[in-house]
């Protein structure tokens, strides 16, 4: 129903954003893990809606959305100087902490060149396709007798094919707290 304005709103979350005057002080000079940790953490404190996070706190654990996710994105690349820092890097370093030494990373890997960065990238993606691929094949199927009397949580994710997706149902596959159920939209 809403599905083109969706579209538009996080194609254009950066126009948005400028929009609301939110101003992106960057970093200037060598970067130190204190200057970055403090930077990350103002970064995402900017973002309405957050309080005071710790470094190891898991933001999607604490509720932040792919929306509020993708303004972060933005806001480090600004202020940082750091194109290559993208999404899945939130999804997969999901805290100050982890952020810290993904920028790290990231700004070592801005060194390579080209080439040597697309096949690390794809060494990567096949990495965790094999990973996702074990994932699925220990699934249990469980019985109706199972379901009833169960005490884990049962999640209905619908839209997991693209970054966010794929990243929460990786962590609701390793969470033992939650029932595994798959349910496939045809296309027909």
């Amino acid at each position: 129903m809403y599905a083109k304005e969706i579209e538009a709103l996080y194609r254009d979350a950066d126009t948005i954003t400028m929009a609301n005057g939110d101003d992106v002080v960057g970093l200037h000079g060598d970067l130190n893990n204190d200057t970055v940790t403090g930077f990350i953490k103002e970064t995402i404190s900017s973002i309405p809606g957050w309080k005071e996070l710790a470094h190891s706190d898991d933001l999607f654990a604490l509720g932040m959305s792919s929306l509020k996710a993708l303004m972060a994105m933005r806001k480090v690349r600004q202020g940082l100087g750091l194109p290559t820092f993208a999404l899945s890097t939130l999804y997969t370093d999901p805290s100050i902490s982890a952020l810290t030494s993904a920028i790290f990373r990231l700004t070592q890997e801005q060194n390579l060149s080209k080439t040597a960065r697309q096949k690390g990238g794809l060494q990567k993606q096949r990495d965790l396709l094999r990973l996702y691929r074990g994932k699925i094949d220990h699934i249990a199927v469980p019985s109706k007798h199972d379901v009833k009397e169960a005490t884990s949580e049962v999640v209905v994710l619908t839209g997991s094919t693209g970054t966010p997706g794929s990243y929460i149902l990786y962590s609701l596959l390793v969470d033992p707290a939650v029932a595994h159920y798959l349910l496939h939209e045809s296309e027909a």
